[in-house]
């Protein structure tokens, strides 16, 4: 036999037995047949409980409708039926449940079967099951009779609807009992038995209506049903009740979907037009309805045909006129009721504004629900939010503005205070006024105390406007992360530099720092917001730094790793400095807390540093401090997004020309020092090897005594000599030209310039020592000088080489550009511009000056057509009439058009955003400098731009 094929149900579909589903007649489109011609344009009476207990007498033993006597003076051929007790709420039920009621087929089936398995249970002619609105009996389904639209007037049903809930009206011969032997169905019709119940249905706060009937009915009069035929005309009525309900559970539903689809549409499309938009979409839910978006201050709302009211009568965002409407249900039934003005309405506030949707119906048979409150709700809150983010945004660019102002008045006084006070300290330097070295007695009054007071007070006040400014950023804003791949073993490079230029250059001779990685499979790149990052620890990393400048030996370490599983990324932050008593553990991350009152600054790089880590998903927390011991803070990031690099991600080794990569560590006892631990280290790590004196290439020591330096050149003169001096201040020897004393602080950066020294001075030093051999042999000085193929060196290169803060943050591969210095300086504060040309006087670079972008552009084309172009522009950021980005970009696309070599642009300005730095670099900045610049960052980045700039001596 043949596999049969698998069959898989479908959860939402109908699928009616043939006996669920039978064929169903046509709806009617007429109203009639009207026989009461005389009453159909009258209104039936309100519901009179006096006439109520007159007409109506209860029912006998056998459950047939008692026959009252007539009222007195009771002048109807027959009895009319009232309203029911409550008809307002009973209409207002209907309407909600009926509601495009006999378009369900589904439903209309469920009940034909029902009426007619009643019919048969039963027994009578007919069975009839309808529901009674405003003016109409309409049947759903019948059993033998025709489905019919009739005036309630004349229907029997109508008077049921009134009966006692539950209970069955029965009228066992309806042409004996005065009330009903001449209305139009028994007189017209032949009616003669009649028992019916009420279809009911329970309101939100308990109370039951009706919203029609079931009955069965005779032709011929019929003894009484029994007990058991009426609970079964009830079971029946309770059944069709129920699947009405459900009809409107499963409407309401199906329009709660489009109602999320909408609205899914319009959250995901908003647009710049968006409360166009969102009256749309609730305009496609409510087509026949008037949709508004109303302004009212006072709450007041507007709506066809009456008077606005007040939005305090909205309740749960749905109001209508409820006078209005008992008012045309009382004069109006004869007819279906319409209204030329608003009777309900949907009214939803956009969040706070004063902005309203409302959706306002004239038509009293659309009853609205809390699915329509929820929609318009939704609908307003998408506008509201949508203003709420606008006007946010509006207010953050009013604050990123003030902040920028704010930030470029602070920075721009100082970047002159700093300037001028380095530029002070060369000229005075250089006129020999000043001390060669920094006397430190607090009450000293030199010179050389006085300068580096009022730069170490510009630095430390720089450092704590620049912290508050970021506190209040980090505090006010929240700044959506820009994630994208960065790589940390970039870390040191783009985060030390501005470290170190917060700090007075002479409290940190004696600090090593020491960044390490140890990344699982080499998965360094992490896909992060980079700035962020770099802002949250280069606060940490300052702080460690500040907390051992007082110590002989400072020691700072960065260690980047990864968890084995890679689940986690970890960045400590160790320190050998005066550390936290663990009282005020707790305290550490508080916003201008300073735990040490001599540190400097206000107390709030920390939490900067805790808030932009709980922005990045991760956290920052004290692992553990000690006083006098230091302390370990801990960068945390759970399950981070690592990837390795594409190209080989081992750090390159410095090139070398000359240099062995041998080295000796020549220490004895108390000599031995932290510095020289760190540039073994360093040399370890880059290829070189340890090895006896004679056969060095490199001879490290800690000793600071000339005959021991003789001493070693002795044993090995070809050999440059890294002395390691923390917290030393030496001056340049010329008698040791083989010496290169180092002093703090240490970091990757600066060893990679003292291995380039050396290597330069290795190959000078050997020059020298050929020469010495060859003069000893008699050469002639000729074949002395084809052994030397290149130029003798300078006088500069064979003095001691002593390096400093000025060359922290040197790049490794400096641009070679031989074109001369020519400057345009570009700033709209004198102080500044001021600045800038006595760096260039100093410097001896021709300069012109320009006070705003505008004039930068024109001074620029008229150079270059001159043929006399500019190749460097110092160009300030915030100017009036055309900024900095406007400036460069200009003169960037001039370049292209004129197909001219580029300018060297640096882009020197007070603001240091992201969005600053992007604009800048997007325009074709070469570099972002953020003020203060001293005269020695402003050396240090020309000399990478220009090989043949040299800087003034300090």
């Amino acid at each position: 036999m043949a596999g049969r094929a698998a069959y898989f149900p479908k959860g939402g579909a109908e699928k009616p037995s043939k006996f669920t589903k039978p064929e169903l007649p046509a709806r009617p489109t007429e109203y009639g047949p009207v026989f009461d011609t005389e009453h159909s344009q009258l209104p039936i009476a309100g519901y009179d409980k006096d006439l109520y207990d007159q007409v109506y007498g209860g029912r006998s033993e056998t459950g047939e409708a008692v026959v009252p006597d007539a009222p007195p003076g009771f002048d109807q051929s027959y009895l009319h039926p009232m309203l029911s007790e409550n008809e307002r709420l009973r209409l207002t039920l209907l309407w909600y449940h009926t509601r495009l009621i006999e378009e369900d087929d589904v439903l209309l089936a469920k009940i034909d079967t029902l009426v007619k398995g009643l019919q048969q249970a039963i027994g009578w002619d007919y069975a009839i099951a309808g529901i009674l609105n405003e003016s109409t009996y309409t049947r759903l389904a019948t059993s033998h009779l025709p489905i019919a639209r009739l005036p309630r007037r004349e229907a029997t049903c109508a008077h049921t609807i009134n009966q006692e809930l539950s209970s069955v009206f029965m009228v066992a011969d309806m042409s004996q009992d005065w009330r009903f032997k001449q209305s139009p169905h028994v007189e017209c019709g032949g009616l003669r038995s009649y028992a019916g119940t009420q279809l009911r249905l329970l309101a939100d706060h308990g109370e039951e209506i009706a919203l029609g009937s079931l009955c069965v009915a005779s032709d011929t009069p019929q003894p009484p049903l029994s007990q058991f035929q009426q609970d079964l005309i009830v079971r029946f009525a309770e059944l069709i009740s129920s699947s009405i309900t459900t009809h409107t559970r499963q409407r309401r539903l199906k329009e709660r979907e489009h109602m999320e689809s909408l609205l899914s549409t319009l959250e995901n499309d908003v647009g710049l037009d968006y409360e166009t938009n969102a009256v749309n979409v609730v305009r496609q839910m409510y087509p026949d309805a008037q949709v508004s978006l109303q302004v009212s201050r006072d709450g007041m709302l507007a709506v066809n045909g009456r008077p606005a009211f007040s939005f305090s009568e909205v309740y749960q965002s749905l109001w209508e006129d409820t006078q209005f409407i008992e008012e045309i249900i009382r004069t109006s039934n004869y007819a279906v009721l319409k209204a030329a003005q608003t009777v309900r309405a949907v009214v939803a506030r956009c969040g706070s504004s004063d902005k309203y949707i409302v959706v306002a119906s004239s038509n009293i048979q659309h009853v609205f629900d809390d699915f329509d409150a929820w929609y318009v709700s939704k609908s307003a809150s998408i506008i509201g939010d949508t203003l709420q983010g606008l006007l946010l945004q509006q207010a953050l660019e009013v604050r990123e503005n003030f902040l920028r102002g704010m930030t470029h008045t602070l920075r721009t006084p100082l970047h002159g205070i700093l300037g001028s006070v380095e530029l002070l300290a060369e000229e005075l330097a250089s006129r020999a006024a000043l001390d060669a070295g920094i006397d430190s007695r607090p009450d000293s009054t030199s010179p050389s105390a006085c300068i580096a007071t009022i730069k170490n007070s510009g630095q430390e006040l720089m450092t704590t406007v620049n912290n508050i400014l970021k506190h209040n950023t980090w505090t006010d804003a929240l700044r959506p992360c820009q994630l994208e791949p960065y790589n940390l073993k970039r870390l040191e490079r783009d985060i030390l530099p501005e470290v170190l230029a917060l700090l007075p250059s002479e409290r940190l001779r004696g600090v090593s720092i020491d960044f390490r990685h140890e990344f699982m499979d080499d998965r360094c790149i992490f896909n992060t917001d980079a700035q962020m990052l770099k802002d949250c620890l280069q606060a940490i990393i300052l702080n460690a730094i500040q907390a051992v400048l007082l110590n002989v030996v400072g020691v700072v370490s960065v260690t980047a790793r990864t968890t084995s599983d890679i689940s986690w990324l970890i960045i400590d932050i160790v320190d050998n400095g005066s550390g936290i008593e663990l009282a005020n553990h707790h305290r550490v991350f508080e916003p201008y807390e300073k735990l040490d009152s001599l540190k400097p600054g206000a107390g709030l790089g920390l939490t900067l540093s805790s808030k932009i880590a709980t922005t990045l998903g991760g956290s920052v927390k004290l692992v553990s401090s000690a006083l006098a011991s230091g302390s370990h803070f801990r960068v945390e990031f759970s399950h981070p997004d690592m990837s390795a690099l594409t190209e080989s991600s081992a750090s390159a080794m410095p090139t070398l020309d000359n240099l062995p990569r041998r080295f000796s560590d020549v220490s004895s006892g108390d000599t031995r020092n932290h510095f020289m631990d760190h540039v073994t280290s360093y040399l370890s790590k880059n290829g070189f090897e340890r090895s006896a004196i004679a056969d060095a290439g490199l001879i490290i020591t800690g000793k600071n005594s000339k005959e021991f330096i003789a001493e070693i050149r002795n044993s090995n003169p070809n050999a440059p000599v890294v002395n390691c001096q923390p917290g030393h201040n030496v001056n340049p020897s010329e008698e040791l030209p083989s010496l290169i004393t180092m002093t703090g602080p240490v970091h990757t950066q600066k060893l990679d310039e003292i291995l380039h020294r050396a290597d330069q001075l290795y190959q000078n030093l050997s020059r020298e020592m050929a020469k010495k051999k060859l003069k000893e042999i008699g050469t002639v000085y000729s074949h002395c000088e084809s052994v030397a193929e290149a130029p003798p060196p300078s006088p500069d290169v064979l003095t001691m080489a002593r390096l400093s803060l000025d060359s922290d943050t040197a790049p490794s591969t400096p641009r070679n550009t031989t074109s001369p210095l020519k400057a345009l300086l570009v700033d709209d504060n004198l102080i500044n511009l001021r600045v800038l040309q006595m760096f260039c006087h100093k410097r001896q670079i021709p300069y012109i000056t320009a006070e705003d972008g505008d004039k930068a552009y024109q001074q620029y084309k008229r150079a270059a057509e001159a043929r006399e172009p500019f190749t460097l522009v110092l160009m300030d950021l915030q100017m009036p009439h055309c900024d900095g980005i406007q400036a460069t970009a200009a003169i960037r696309a001039y370049e292209a058009q004129r197909g001219l070599e580029g300018c060297s642009i640096f882009m020197v300005t007070g603001q240091d955003s992201a969005k600053d730095k992007a604009g800048s670099r997007g325009a074709g900045a070469d570099e972002f400098l953020v003020k203060p610049v001293g005269p020695r960052e402003l050396d240090k980045h020309i000399s990478h731009y220009f090989k043949h700039y040299k800087a003034a001596r300090q």
